[in-house]
């Protein structure tokens, strides 16, 4: 069995310690573009600001957007690991939320001509953020117990639905500027403090579910719910952004 690569990008939420620990072998950050301008990459190790810095100042109406990174980027990432004989398996954010896997299948694409004997099977997960890593560490675990670059692609595309991504969202301006809610919709949610709660289910985010803000603990408690309905074998993953 040919050895292989797990690859991904930076929507996984993966630290370093976690990255090692479920043998993600790298990843290719994007684009952030900063308010002022400038951009830099999305790196998953919080180098150049600090997560209380970047979330403090999107508290203050700071809009940061990203973009990912050109298809010979993209190629030349691949490349690395294919010149070392092995083959890649990437793991991309949901097609919905960026044209990440579109450029992962077409980079494969290109080079599969050049490097006719490795594999590259590119992943849609459908998720993002903490869906999107749970998936990358369960086929790292996979790997680690042995199975092949197919078996473990193969039960990523059988399992990736099973996945039950929710959280709750904060403020309803930031929904309305990213075009999920009109401007009037968050403007009087906002006013009486309606707190959503999201879920990415269907492809994309589902922002459905509101509770104003002294529901704001029971609407926790409906996610609480979902954990405790979670069979004991289960993957269970919790991201908090402070």
């Amino acid at each position: 069995m040919a050895d292989y690569v797990i690859l991904t990008d930076s929507s996984t939420d993966l630290t370093k310690d976690l990255r090692e620990r479920f043998g993600i072998d790298d990843y290719l950050p994007g684009n952030i573009n900063f308010p002022d301008g400038h951009t830099e990459d999305s790196t998953l190790d919080w180098e150049n600001i600090s997560p209380q810095d970047f979330y403090t100042s999107m508290s203050k109406d700071s809009m940061y957007s990203t973009s990912i990174k050109g298809l010979e980027v993209q190629e030349a990432f691949f490349e690395k690991y294919l010149k070392q004989g092995k083959d890649i398996l990437n793991i991309s954010l949901s097609h919905a939320l960026s044209n990440t896997y579109d450029c992962c299948r077409k980079a494969a694409s290109n080079l599969q001509e050049k490097y006719p004997d490795r594999k590259i099977i590119c992943v849609d997960s459908l998720r993002y953020s903490g869906g999107d890593g749970l998936l990358c560490s369960i086929a790292g675990d996979m790997k680690k117990e042995g199975k092949s670059i197919d078996e473990v692609a193969q039960w990523l595309e059988d399992n990736k639905h099973r996945c039950h991504q929710t959280g709750t969202v904060d403020d309803l301006k930031f929904l309305a500027k990213m075009g999920r809610c009109s401007n009037v919709s968050a403007f009087m949610g906002s006013l009486i403090n309606i707190k959503p709660i999201a879920e990415f289910n269907r492809y994309e985010p589902d922002h459905h579910k509101g509770y104003r803000l002294q529901e704001a603990f029971r609407s926790h408690d409906r996610i609480h719910e979902g954990y405790d309905r979670a069979q004991p074998e289960e993957n269970l993953r919790i991201s908090h952004i402070p």
